[in-house]
């Protein structure tokens, strides 16, 4: 049994408050106060506490209590030689609040806790004080003492980044989980319709809803689980286009000296545009058709005010004003943005996809039911919904594969919507 000292006994027998090292490090504090740093207000200071508050284990109503009390503050209480001291009645705090006077202690004694408060008490615990009538300041006063508060600052600075870091990941680490939710849905779209299902499955079981409750540790978790079943759909498409044992045993059998057709490892960029631009040479490489057989037409698609597009039926368009409505990133593809050449803005667009995170499958069906320069306009076409100012694309697969479909269904104009481009981007976009 612990036996009290004589002191502690009469300490109690008056009513005092329990001692204890907490209490006597802020009454410490209360003594050594000697005010705000220069430059720093009561109330941002109260800002800074209901910025953190539940970070420090102050809710709601205790907050509301210390603003509250902040109130019957002046600001010559938070100056040197001064002690910020609410001396305000218990039974008058409770009847303003509207609350008992328990739930008003109980109220102090958790902003205690804390560390936004202390008792500057009298002999019987009641609260009075007064002050000069000429200067405002304190003379005297028994009550609530905030001074503590001001030894609080750089622990809520801290606690405050910290809390501003781990939003900021949670927030960037949501995003890349709805970055691959969107990939993986376009991927499993992209399968063969026997080969859905078991795909589908596995993503219902990652596809969980994200709620601002879920820590930061669980959002991790489930961006791996997101990562790992895109890289394994990533690598059935890989799979699913190397080409047969056949198909590569036929490659094998032709020549490098061959001067009409294109090697794998042929690294020549000017044969390998005339043989872009030649016909069926080139579909192994790309895929699709071309857009004519007709020599005198190729030639003419060369040049910068040619209309590209008129032999597809698509509408009439140079080049001069496909590479006008082109993006930045577009442009940066092409060898020679200022003249380029019908193969140019194919290769380009070819290069793009990967960016877009459009499919080789995609492109191919694209190439096959449009063309390759159509599918390359709507590669184009695409990059730049993704820059919008307004309602911009958020998944450039998905909104490309239905450029796709409405070709196929003969409700596209890319006439109009390259005009559209350029009527609303008066300079190269994508900067």
């Amino acid at each position: 049994m612990i036996h009290e000292s004589i002191e502690q006994t009469a300490y109690r027998s008056r009513g005092g408050r329990s001692s204890s090292s907490w209490h006597r490090q802020l009454q410490s504090q209360c003594e050594d106060f000697e005010g705000l740093e220069e430059g720093v207000d009561r109330y941002e200071l109260l800002l800074l506490v209901k910025k953190t508050a539940k970070l420090i284990g102050i809710g709601a109503k205790a907050l509301h209590l210390l603003d509250y009390y902040m109130a019957f503050t002046n600001e010559c209480d938070w100056e040197e030689g001064a002690r910020p001291i609410v001396y305000k009645a218990l039974t008058k705090t409770a009847l303003d609040l509207g609350v008992s006077e328990r739930q008003i202690q109980r109220l102090e004694k958790e902003l205690f806790d804390a560390g936004a408060l202390t008792w500057n008490d009298s002999g019987n615990h009641r609260r009075y004080g007064q002050r000069c009538p000429e200067t405002g300041k304190i003379l005297y006063g028994f009550g609530v003492d905030l001074s503590p508060l001001a030894y609080l600052k750089p622990k809520l600075q801290e606690r405050l980044y910290e809390d501003q870091l781990r939003v900021a990941a949670w927030a960037e680490t949501k995003r890349q989980i709805s970055w691959y939710r969107a990939q993986v849905r376009s991927l499993i779209a992209d399968l063969k319709e026997g080969e859905q299902g078991p795909w589908q499955l596995q993503y219902e079981t990652v596809a969980v809803p994200i709620r601002t409750h879920m820590c930061l540790q669980r959002l991790r978790d489930l961006l791996k689980r997101h990562k790992s079943l895109y890289e394994e759909l990533s690598a059935q498409f890989k799979r699913g286009s190397e080409p047969k044992e056949e198909e590569v045993m036929s490659q094998n059998t032709s020549s490098m000296d061959a001067t009409d057709v294109a090697h794998i490892q042929n690294t020549n960029q000017e044969s390998f545009n005339e043989i872009e631009s030649s016909g069926p040479a080139a579909q192994g490489l790309q895929g699709g058709l071309p857009e004519t057989s007709d020599p005198e037409e190729q030639d003419a698609g060369q040049g910068a005010d040619a209309c590209i597009l008129e032999a597809a039926g698509l509408g009439e368009i140079s080049i001069g004003q496909v590479v006008a409505a082109a993006s930045h990133r577009f442009k940066t593809y092409l060898p020679n943005p200022t003249d380029p050449s019908v193969s140019d803005l194919i290769d380009a667009a070819y290069q793009l996809r990967r960016d877009l995170h459009i499919s080789q499958q995609n492109w191919k069906y694209a190439c096959d039911e449009f063309s390759r320069m159509g599918a390359a306009l709507c590669i184009l076409i695409t990059d730049q919904a993704a820059y919008r100012p307004e309602n911009p694309v958020r998944i450039p697969a998905a909104y490309f594969k239905t450029l796709i479909k409405k070709a196929e269904a003969r409700e596209l104009n890319v006439h109009a919507s390259i005009l559209a481009i350029l009527k609303r981007e008066e300079g190269p976009n994508g900067t």
